[in-house]
């Protein structure tokens, strides 16, 4: 009997859709080539054919609904980034039914990396795993990370994924053990962070719980953007910090491509954030940085948040409370540079490549991390949305080779998890089109790696740290009980 696979196709609208159209063509014909029937949602549904929002996710999720029995299993796919909001509702009943999910990511192409062409799925991808986490939803994903339909590796997980759906074997996914409590004490006890917005709408996956914080010794102050822009319009120019802010921060980086307007939002904004810390004085700071800020604003917040810390205050994006933890617990130990970044893309396809990634972000971190020739300009992302000129704030950089650490954080039943791992940032060269401040790291064991960050119900950010401080890491943190910490170094030895 042949077996029959429903397809859907994850799609954000910051990331180009041209690939939904080429998706929808060539997993269904990738598929009946390896002698499956294909279950596709009609084009005309939704738009691109794909699921998106909440109203997309509905239809999707009627649409298996109507088709319960005529299908072996479900393959979700990420031509681009993917919205975790449609996914959510597109899957959730046919996750509570018991249906097997194959997770799937195209990858990025080195030549393709420019705004109107980056997919970004290897990152997306992560979200869409924290989120079936979240949610109770088994799912199945394997390796690699992000894998071209038109590949072997394709084919093998295809042949894989059929026997798990006919109960032939099961998913070889292996979760690596956390690190046994050793007692000693709680080195985050007293911890301050300030989550400045609520959680980024879109991101289900920068969730995170203050009970479980509190509980640990990590207190989580709040504040809202709407008077943070409140502040911001009252400040005059002729105030004196103004000048002197507005002095420091155009020392900091390269302005040249911002209008003034942008770096007026910009100072502004710095100054609010002074009054915050003198009134918090946090450890950790996250920020709610889209879209509100390009909006209303007119900008993207990166560069301030990048100079937030300089200023050696562990600034985290997107209100990405956990992150934030980890990076101010890697400062404590390393006192250097940290900063949260995206699991962003591959680099390159195939073994050779398989423990490489490209990290980016829009430039919230420290340049001193960057080589020479940094600078800030418009958010090549986002400008899909909002039109060229509403985003000046992201610094445009690329990071210098040396040792790292990565880390993250999550909270669940009362505990924080964490996972601690090293690495080396490379001299591997970014193309110069890719938006962001970049960089390619190594990691040994990074496909098991990136298993246990999804499995796990970790984000798509991590902390990263410049210089090795992993073992240290895990050691502090482990001796706190309510802490579960998971050496990723581990991974290396799969």
């Amino acid at each position: 009997m042949t077996v029959t696979y429903a397809v859907g196709f994850g799609n954000r609208g910051f990331f180009p859709p041209k690939y939904m159209r080429e998706a929808r063509q060539e997993i269904p014909d990738t598929l009946r080539s390896l002698g499956y029937d294909v279950l596709l949602m009609p084009e005309n549904f939704t738009q691109y054919g794909a699921v998106g929002t909440r109203e997309e996710g509905d239809l999707f999720a009627q649409f298996l609904g109507d088709n319960v029995g005529k299908h072996d299993g479900i393959i979700w796919t990420h031509p681009n980034f993917g919205d975790e909001v449609g996914m959510k509702r597109a899957l959730a009943d046919a996750g509570k039914r018991g249906e097997k999910i194959l997770l799937h990511a195209y990858p990025d192409t080195l030549d393709k990396m420019g705004p109107e062409e980056r997919r970004d799925a290897f990152c997306g991808i992560v979200s869409t795993m924290d989120v079936l986490y979240q949610m109770g939803i088994p799912f199945v994903k394997l390796k690699p990370h992000v894998v071209s339909p038109s590949s072997p590796r394709f084919a093998d997980n295809l042949a894989l994924f059929t026997d798990i759906c006919q109960g032939k074997t099961n998913d070889p996914y292996v979760p690596i053990a956390p690190e046994p409590t050793t007692g000693g004490g709680n080195f985050l006890d007293g911890m301050v962070v300030l989550a400045l917005g609520a959680r980024t709408t879109p991101f289900y996956t920068t969730r995170f719980g203050e009970l479980d914080a509190q509980r640990n010794g990590i207190t989580v102050e709040t504040a809202d953007l709407s008077l943070v822009f409140d502040k911001m319009k009252k400040i005059s120019r002729d105030d004196r910090r103004y000048k002197d802010k507005a002095v420091e921060l155009a020392a900091y980086t390269d302005w040249s491509r911002v209008p003034e307007r942008a770096f007026d939002q910009q100072v502004r904004f710095a100054m609010v954030m002074d009054d915050y810390i003198k009134e918090y004085n946090p450890d950790a700071i996250g920020v709610r940085c889209w879209t509100e800020f390009q909006e209303l604003k007119g900008i993207s917040p990166c560069a301030t948040i990048s100079y937030l810390n300089h200023k050696k205050i562990p600034t985290a994006c997107e209100v990405d409370i956990g992150n934030a933890i980890a990076m101010a617990a890697m400062r404590r130990i390393s006192g250097d540079v940290v900063t949260c970044q995206d699991w962003n893309n591959n680099y390159n396809e195939g073994p050779t490549y398989d423990d490489k990634f490209m990290f980016m972000h829009c430039g919230p971190h420290d340049t001193a991390w960057l080589k020479p020739g940094h600078y800030v300009d418009t958010h090549g992302i986002l400008d899909h949305s909002f039109g060229k000129g509403r985003g000046y704030g992201c610094i445009q950089g690329r990071f210098e080779s040396a040792p790292m650490t990565f880390a993250s954080c999550a909270s669940e039943n009362g505990r924080l998890k964490f996972y601690v791992g090293s690495g080396n940032v490379t001299d591997d060269s970014v193309p110069h089109n890719y938006f962001g401040g970049a960089g390619v790291a190594e990691i040994k064991g990074l496909q098991d790696v990136m298993l246990h960050v999804g499995h796990g119900g970790y984000k798509h950010h991590f902390s990263l740290g410049r210089g090795d401080v992993a073992g240290e890491m895990i050691d502090k943190l482990r001796q706190h009980p309510g802490f579960e910490v998971t050496d990723m170094r581990k991974a290396a030895d799969r």
